[in-house]
């Protein structure tokens, strides 16, 4: 993908009450999520800019961005002088083949990984792990770790991960472009979601990765507003 971000700890978030929050707008996103009571992790999309460019611009103007969008981050960030505490990565979507063999399965960002923007990495992984414990348990009571028995985890859980990659995928290309024709078409959308409380809820149920069967094309459409 395009854009790259920094990731890290920083101290915590007063007000929270154990929730996260994103924001985002054409070109631009930020997540804050408290994993302690006392850390709060972070990731701030920094466009094309590379690692090195971002440090040459001071810690002050990171500072300055974050806090810009999300003004509740200042003294969470007021103690932070150094990058030792901060990442950098350049997303990208991983998609294999077959995620079983004999004796073997791949599970979580081996098997699948998305763009930030989807939330659901860590969700899925997990979700991974305990159908593939199903599964193990099933197999080892059939004495039967074939290809052709794992496989029954990747039937299950194949289709929330490809759902879920298509939907992060379209987010980061369209949803976060600063296309002037792109944003009025999803501006179109997001009104037309509003209007629509059925349509949202469908919406909301795949980027949370709740739905129980795969989304038809017509109803992509309807929720992208392509189609009435």
């Amino acid at each position: 993908y395009p854009d790259s971000f920094i990731v890290g700890l920083v101290g915590p978030v007063s007000g929270f009450q154990g929730r996260a929050r994103q924001y985002q707008n054409p070109g631009k996103m930020l997540g804050v999520m408290p994993a302690s009571p006392t850390i709060t992790y972070l990731f701030h999309c920094v466009g094309k800019s590379s690692f090195d460019q971002v440090k040459a611009a001071g810690m002050e103007k990171l500072k300055a961005e974050v806090n810009r969008v999300a003004p509740e981050t200042v003294e969470a960030l007021a103690g932070m002088e150094t990058w030792t505490k901060l990442a950098f990565f350049t997303p990208s979507r991983v998609l294999v083949d077959r995620w079983v063999d004999n004796g073997v399965a791949l599970l979580g960002d081996s098997a699948h990984s998305f763009h930030p923007h989807a939330g659901q990495g860590l969700n899925l992984s997990l979700q991974d792990a305990l159908v593939l414990a199903e599964v193990i348990e099933k197999a080892v009571t059939s004495h039967d770790n074939s290809a052709n028995f794992l496989r029954e985890y990747e039937t299950r859980q194949r289709m929330f991960s490809d759902v879920i990659g298509q939907h992060a995928d379209y987010s980061a290309r369209y949803a976060l472009s600063s296309n002037w024709l792109i944003r009025r078409l999803n501006r179109r959308a997001l009104n037309k979601l509003q209007k629509n409380r059925r349509l949202l809820k469908e919406a909301l149920e795949i980027t949370a990765g709740v739905f129980q069967k795969k989304p038809s094309l017509l109803k992509l459409a309807r929720i992208g507003g392509l189609l009435p």
